[in-house]
């Protein structure tokens, strides 16, 4: 599909998130978004138009600090305080699920961006906030923008590390080039796709933690409905993300509320020699669950659910032993 295509369905008027509504019990359990709807109906869209493309991928790069300390593209984004920062992050995300083949490049308009994002007012207020968003993702030479009066600009990826280099798909460079440098995660389009907008809604914590757990390997491809346990100590988290505290908790809880992150307490075996009356000390041990889980097309062809045509219509027909831990 061709970008005007994309384009063109969403050039005016398009509604978005303002306020929080009240829910019903029926919703409570099973909740919609109507107010994303134009969201989800454009991530689909996309969907439709890179059919291979079920996960997007994602240099280490953009979510690691570099090994002398300087922190990572992402953590330059929403260190930025207010919600420019995640509005940026959001957006290079899904110009790389955009920008899946060569020349990496695209010329869909600022409203468009601020649609599939579920941004207020994506014709006028959304798009100049993408319009910053996208001068931002140049300062951290993420993207190459190439202004023509008139016309939207055309966008051109470079890669995630921030450090200027051409954009080069992950796979294919790990391939053909330094490996290391090319390590990469996958971030499910579902989470775009699916009736509740997890990526919409997301804040810049909940998305940071998101991201770091994918790049942990909690969201490893799984025909179950559990995701890889994870565990960090507290200098060995901050050394490779500087997260900070607050901002860590309050991604945590958004993704438990969300129904994609399980969380448990874990005891920690006591050092040699301190004895029976030694302080215990506990971590906290993540796992992805549900939507958040990576997924190959294997994982979702099951004909013992015969009747499911969607992800959480498979999830639901799962037995209770493949079911993730209720939150």
């Amino acid at each position: 599909m061709k970008d005007a295509k994309i384009a063109g369905k969403y050039s005016k008027g398009t509604t978005s998130p303002t306020s929080a509504q009240v829910l019903t019990i029926g919703e409570l359990v099973e909740p919609k978004y109507p107010e994303y709807q134009p969201a989800i109906d454009l991530a689909n869209e996309l969907f439709e138009a890179t059919p291979a493309r079920t996960n997007i991928p994602i240099r280490r790069s953009f979510v690691q600090n570099k090994k002398d300390g300087t922190p990572s593209p992402l953590s330059n984004l929403v260190g930025r305080g207010g919600r420019g920062g995640v509005v940026a992050a959001k957006l290079y995300i899904s110009l790389i699920w955009r920008c899946s083949a060569r020349p990496f490049n695209t010329d869909v308009p600022p409203r468009t961006w601020a649609a599939l994002l579920g941004l207020e007012d994506p014709a006028r207020k959304g798009a100049r906030r993408i319009t910053n968003a996208l001068n931002l993702l140049e300062t951290e030479n993420l993207i190459k923008l190439k202004r023509s009066r008139g016309v939207p600009s055309k966008i051109t990826l470079l890669d995630e590390s921030g450090d200027e280099t051409p954009y080069l798909a992950p796979s294919e460079a790990y391939q053909s080039g330094e490996k290391t440098r090319d390590i990469y995660f996958k971030l499910p389009v579902t989470l775009w796709t699916e009736p509740k907008a997890y990526a919409q809604r997301m804040s810049s914590g909940a998305l940071v933690m998101l991201l770091i757990l994918l790049e942990s390997g909690s969201g490893a491809p799984t025909t179950l409905a559990e995701g890889t346990e994870q565990w960090w100590s507290v200098d060995i988290f901050q050394k490779r993300y500087t997260v900070s505290s607050p901002m860590r908790s309050r991604g945590t809880k958004e993704l438990i509320e969300m129904g994609i992150l399980y969380v448990r307490k874990q005891n920690v075996s006591s050092y040699r020699g301190q004895g029976s009356f030694a302080k215990e000390k506990v971590r906290n041990v993540y796992r992805l669950q549900n939507a958040a889980l990576v997924r190959s097309n294997k994982s979702l062809d099951r004909p013992d659910l015969p009747t499911a045509n969607t992800f959480e219509e498979k999830l639901r027909q799962l037995p209770n032993s493949m079911r993730a831990k209720p939150i």
